[in-house]
């Protein structure tokens, strides 16, 4: 895996290659594996605030694999005058294959660092594929992320901020953007400068 700069990120593996690149827009990642190829543009503020970090590899998937494939194997060796032993081990063995296949093919030997609301990870959600932790190149990338998400949620507070509400509820607001988001003391002054005077427009 490696990184031209900080605004983009490349996944670089057996089976497929994807490029993440942060735009004007959001992050357009670009795919290109052995049967498809695809151009995705995710915007910032549809991305979830909380940055996790899963693996999709379950014991299950290696377990049913390695007995199904023994299973396979073992009833061809003996199925030299049983056809319909030989066509059940066959069945075992490429079942086994498909399975294994899955895995390498989509990557579920490797975890992934995704952006969620929640601690479940959503089905389509935004995902970079790595070890953990991250690389620095990585690193780099996921903070360019970050920093435009915070930019983002900032914009979109003063866009939509109500001018009627107290002072209190704007300090809640500007707030929990700061814990979201990890924002410097001179950072969160900056915000609520911004917010008194978008108020007192």
């Amino acid at each position: 895996m490696e990184n031209n700069n900080k605004f983009q990120y490349k996944e670089k593996f057996l089976f497929r290659t994807r490029v993440h690149t942060l735009t004007d827009d959001g992050i357009r990642t670009q795919q290109n594996d052995f049967f498809t190829s695809s151009d995705i543009l995710t915007k910032v503020e549809d991305l979830g605030s909380r940055l996790q970090y899963k693996s999709d590899l379950r014991l299950l998937d290696i377990f049913v694999s390695v007995v199904f494939l023994i299973l396979g194997i073992k009833g061809l060796v003996k199925s030299t005058s049983d056809n319909i032993l030989f066509a059940i081990s066959i069945i075992l063995i490429f079942s086994a294959l498909y399975w294994i296949v899955i895995v390498l093919f989509n990557l579920k030997y490797v975890g992934g660092f995704y952006f969620s609301s929640s601690t479940e990870k959503a089905n389509g959600a935004f995902e970079i594929k790595s070890k953990y932790p991250a690389s620095e190149e990585l690193e780099l990338f996921l903070h360019e992320i970050r920093l435009r998400q915070r930019d983002v949620a900032i914009e979109r507070l003063l866009k939509y901020i109500d001018k009627e509400a107290s002072d209190e509820e704007h300090l809640m607001q500007a707030t929990h953007l700061k814990h979201t988001f990890s924002m410097s003391d001179s950072e969160f002054d900056a915000l609520i400068n911004r917010i008194k005077a978008n108020v007192g427009k």
